[in-house]
């Protein structure tokens, strides 16, 4: 039953079993139960259905014919392709969630907010929530508690005192997480987009984060201020829209063309005019 449960069959959330052994409980119909799922299904559609198709149309209006449209028609898309997925993949979770909720049976929540997040690390705590838990589970602990990587812990902090050689044991680590995380999603383009982008995101975030935090103080940055806190956010976002571009590139050569695309030819002034054309295709 618990595998068989029809709403996450295909997109999820990776729910645990002690998580769903209330599939086994009686039931009873509730108002309030068909009311909210009811709602959360219908956000769910709106999601889909007008945020992400509607934006859909300008990302791929515009990807599709990079001869026509390049520069900062190409910045356009790479902007709104994030909002694209996320409307997306959190539309399909809304309708799933909100479907389970009609039976009495609570789902884990698989986005909170991603797009608030001030740093990288921050971001895939709040993306894809249960299969970053899952992964983190099944596949970094593990690896960190190994025989192997526990040695070789030991080998570089002796060599290279407590804190480095904690920092590469993790590093490698991490490496074999996000190489695992990149196969799943099931193309050679996302070993790209996905492991070795983020992984070198993370690491450097880790390695500078010492430097940063010091200059941020003798600059003398009110860290706690709006426009401080809009910045990281808007850094993750960026970092993470330049990573999108993978998923939504055919292959490897396609995202570097993309992406070459966004920092060349910037001879066409962008006008409003091209949009409604895109949107009348």
């Amino acid at each position: 039953m618990f595998t068989a449960f029809f709403p996450q069959l295909v997109t999820g959330p990776i729910s645990r079993y002690n998580q769903l052994n209330c599939l086994f409980d009686r039931h009873k119909f509730s108002y309030l139960n068909i009311t909210h799922g009811t709602q959360r299904i219908l956000w769910g559609v709106f999601k889909k259905l007008v945020l992400s198709e509607r934006v859909g149309v300008i990302v791929n209006g515009i990807w599709s014919d990079l001869a026509t449209y390049d520069g900062l028609y190409v910045w356009v898309a790479l902007l709104l392709y994030p909002i694209q997925m996320y409307s997306d993949f959190s539309g399909c979770m809304d309708i799933v969630i909100g479907t389970a909720e009609l039976f009495d049976i609570k789902l884990a929540e698989n986005f909170n907010n991603p797009f608030f997040s001030k740093t990288s690390q921050e971001f895939w705590q709040r993306w894809h929530i249960t299969l970053g838990t899952w992964a983190k589970d099944y596949i970094l602990f593990p690896i960190l508690k190994s025989k192997v990587i526990i040695r070789l812990g030991k080998k570089l902090k002796k060599k290279y005192g407590k804190k480095t050689g904690k920092f590469l044991s993790t590093a490698v680590g991490m490496i074999a997480l996000w190489m695992v995380m990149g196969i799943w999603h099931g193309a050679p383009k996302y070993v790209i987009g996905v492991s070795l982008w983020y992984w070198i995101v993370l690491m450097l975030g880790e390695l500078t984060e010492p430097f940063f935090s010091e200059l941020v103080i003798k600059l003398n940055f009110h860290i706690k201020s709006f426009s401080w806190k809009l910045f990281q956010m808007v850094r993750t976002y960026l970092i993470y829209a330049v990573g999108a571009v993978f998923f939504r590139a055919e292959g490897i050569k396609a995202a570097n063309v993309i992406l070459g695309r966004a920092f060349t030819s910037f001879k066409k002034k962008i006008g409003i005019h091209g949009f409604f054309l895109m949107s009348q295709h």
